[in-house]
């Protein structure tokens, strides 16, 4: 499937986010994932998963976080705070962008669950989530223990999955079993994402 790319700016608690859209070339509607790093990284490490998704027919935003990349403000800061507004104001972007199919597709925007999701940041508080959750996590990382993702998975009372990724850092999108991740992640998407799935598990 052909898509387009397309790069976008928004502003984020008083400074200038940058994005890139991947759009899928067709007449029906698309789910739309917004991709967002960690820690001291940045979009083009994901525009092989946006890719992917787009492939499958899913857009997708990958975004530089505040502080990181060709976003502005402080850098290499991770403020919670600030990130939380990104996807929120990237929300708020899709919603108002001139594409009528991404106009529509959010026109319900708070979904059931959607908010608690973008603004869980804490094991305590992802019991709160009411949308579908996969946790990947990386067999050998150093970074973020597998027991960690273990403990993150046992807190959520949602639809939920959690999938340890042989072979596989931090980063296992970039490692080496990142089709798998990708293929995890597309799986997803369209399994709670797809035209006429219950809006409840969007």
């Amino acid at each position: 499937m052909g898509h387009i790319k397309q790069e976008i700016t928004f502003d984020s608690s008083g400074d200038t986010i940058k994005g890139v859209l991947f759009l899928p070339v067709s007449n029906k509607k698309a789910p739309v994932l917004i991709i967002c790093h960690a820690a001291m990284d940045f979009k083009e490490n994901y525009f092989e998963l946006c890719r992917h998704l787009v492939c499958r027919g899913i857009a997708a935003l990958a975004l530089d976080m505040h502080g990181n990349g060709q976003s502005r403000g402080k850098r290499f800061h991770v403020n919670i705070g600030c990130w939380v507004n990104d996807i929120v104001s990237a929300i708020d972007y899709l919603i108002w962008r001139q594409s009528p199919r991404i106009q529509e597709m959010w026109s319900n925007f708070p979904l059931p669950g959607a908010a608690d999701s973008f603004m869980v940041d804490t094991i305590k508080r992802v019991g709160n989530i009411l949308s579908p959750v996969m946790v990947l996590h990386g067999s050998d990382d150093k970074v973020d223990t597998p027991e960690n993702a273990y403990m993150l998975f046992d807190a959520l009372s949602c639809i939920k999955d959690i999938r340890v990724i042989p072979q596989s850092g931090h980063l296992a999108l970039l490692d080496t079993n990142k089709a798998m991740v990708m293929e995890l992640i597309s799986g997803w998407a369209l399994r709670y994402l797809g035209e006429g799935k219950d809006p409840r598990y969007i």
